[in-house]
């Protein structure tokens, strides 16, 4: 029984030695790999259907939207100045330039009605009286049928 013994304490001593030997062999061995990666420039990609900040009007800043009455959306700005108010973004003024200013057409069009004060009317037409002074008169051409 003492054989067995001091054979399996031997066994293990030397097993253990034979790990450790293993161990440091191992490591001695290893190098150490350092991988340096550089980022040369950051690419903001928009994807397909989507338009980039300085091109549009963030949904933010609009504050309402309207049916003119010849069946066009027109939008109300929360903020003229920049997008998303934000004096880093682009100026609504760059946005527009590339659209057509019909600011003077639309005003020689067009009747501010909530202007009206009163108004009287004629065989052939309808004079109307605003808020400032002014009057207008609607001409009927042709035949009135009521």
């Amino acid at each position: 029984m003492r054989k067995t013994i001091i054979k399996t304490v031997g066994t293990a001593i030397i097993l253990g030695f034979l790990f450790v030997c293993a161990y440091l062999l191992g490591t001695t061995q290893v190098t150490t790999v350092i991988e340096v990666k550089e980022v040369e420039k950051v690419v903001e990609v928009v994807p397909d259907g989507y338009i980039a900040l300085e091109h549009c009007i963030p949904l933010e800043d609009i504050a309402c939207y309207y049916l003119n009455d010849a069946g066009y959306l027109c939008v109300e700005l929360k903020d003229i100045q920049h997008q998303l108010d934000d004096t880093h973004n682009n100026a609504y003024m760059n946005v527009l330039e590339g659209l057509e200013d019909v600011t003077e057409g639309f005003y020689n069009r067009y009747l501010d009605m909530t202007t009206v004060i009163g108004y009287s009317g004629a065989e052939q037409g309808l004079q109307l009286y605003t808020d400032n002074g002014c009057g207008y008169y609607l001409e009927v051409m042709g035949e009135v049928k009521l």
